[in-house]
Order: structure tokens, then C-alpha cells, then sequence
């Protein structure tokens, strides 16, 4: 915790108050992925091209997000 809130620019006491402890953090964080990746894919499916290019596109998003981590 004191690694990320330097690297934040704030105290270690402002990470806690926030979050509370590590596990908090690591749901926010993960949470915030999740909703991003929803938001991607959902401007993927209401995008006006053929449904295979929509498949196409699907498929290597996943396949580089899955490269990335």
C-alpha cells in the first residue's frame, strides 16, 4: 500500500481512508475493469458494420486483452 500511494502522490493514510484495506482496493480496481471492458464491448455490438466484422472485432479485442495480462 505505501508503493501505490506514493506512486499516486498521496499518503498511505489516504489509500486506507479511501479503500480500507488491500482486498477493497483490488475489487475497486478490478470493478473499474470490468466496466470498461462492458462499455468497449457494448460500443462493439451497437456499432453499425456486418455482424461478422462485429465477431472479427469481438474476438481480437479479447485475444489482445488476454496478451496484455
Amino acid at each position: 500500500m505505501p508503493e501505490i500511494a506514493r506512486q499516486a502522490g498521496v499518503s498511505p493514510v489516504t489509500v486506507y481512508n479511501h479503500f480500507g484495506n488491500k482486498e477493497a482496493l483490488i475489487k475497486e480496481i478490478f470493478k473499474v475493469f470490468l466496466d470498461n471492458l462492458l462499455d468497449s464491448y457494448r460500443k462493439i455490438i451497437e456499432a453499425k458494420m456486418p455482424f461478422e466484422e462485429k465477431l472479427e472485432t469481438l474476438f481480437f479485442s479479447q485475444e489482445a486483452l488476454t496478451q496484455q495480462y
